[in-house]
């Protein structure tokens, strides 16, 4: 997955899924690519479990439970080559052979904020190698001492 556009925007990856005959399940492993959101579980990968994802039968709501039918290559489900073997098959509880339905998968992609560990400016004229006169901006108190400075008349270089 790329193109989330927007750095600091949650969103959400929905799947609709359509049982139409016998019992069926979804199954799959998916990527983030780049750093700046991952999945709910904190990773940029993530596959199919019953942990990290909801499921609704009526739209992109009312969630319920949802049932886990083992993993990639457990019988009688048959391995998928392309898919990780640890992915789980899961499906809404409502999964009867003889009632087909839909069913709505999400889960949330999380932004990842970058919170700056201090914030400096160096546009001040009158440094004098003093303790804590340069000011961290970021509010973390990180603040330091001016050294080695050589001045061009009114300004540092």
């Amino acid at each position: 997955m790329n193109n989330l556009s927007t750095a600091g925007q949650d969103y959400y990856l929905h799947i609709k899924g359509t049982d139409e005959g016998g019992v069926t399940g979804f199954l799959g492993d998916f990527e983030i690519s780049g750093t700046d959101h991952t999945f709910s579980n904190g990773l940029t990968t993530l596959n199919t479990n019953s942990t990290d994802y909801v499921v609704s039968t009526t739209g992109w709501n009312n969630y319920q439970p949802k049932s886990n039918y083992g993993t990639n290559g457990v019988r009688p489900r048959r391995n998928v080559s392309r898919v990780e073997r640890s992915a789980q098959w899961i499906w809404s509880s409502d999964n009867d052979a003889d009632n087909d339905n839909d069913n709505y998968f999400s889960v949330r992609i999380v932004a990842q904020t970058t919170i700056p560990i201090a914030g400096y400016r160096f546009d001040a004229l009158d440094w004098n190698g003093s303790p804590n006169e340069v000011l961290d901006k970021s509010l973390n108190n990180h603040h330091g001492v001016a050294a080695g400075m050589t001045t061009l008349g009114n300004r540092m270089k």
